[in-house]
């Protein structure tokens, strides 16, 4: 086993933890965004259900 090799099996796998944990961010990521839309979706829901003279004006 040549040190080259060595080195590239190494670099594989720390490139395949990077890889993973930026999927993982990235899939934070999008959760948050699409729990900031539920949110503000609800609020809406909430400001016209809860203020029903100034929706209908």
């Amino acid at each position: 086993m040549y040190p080259f090799e060595k080195h590239n099996k190494l670099q594989g796998g720390v490139n395949a933890i990077f890889s993973s944990l930026n999927k993982n961010r990235n899939s934070s990521q999008v959760n948050h965004k699409r729990r900031i839309r539920r949110a503000s979706e609800r609020r809406k829901k909430v400001s016209q259900s809860s203020f029903p003279v100034l929706s209908t004006k």
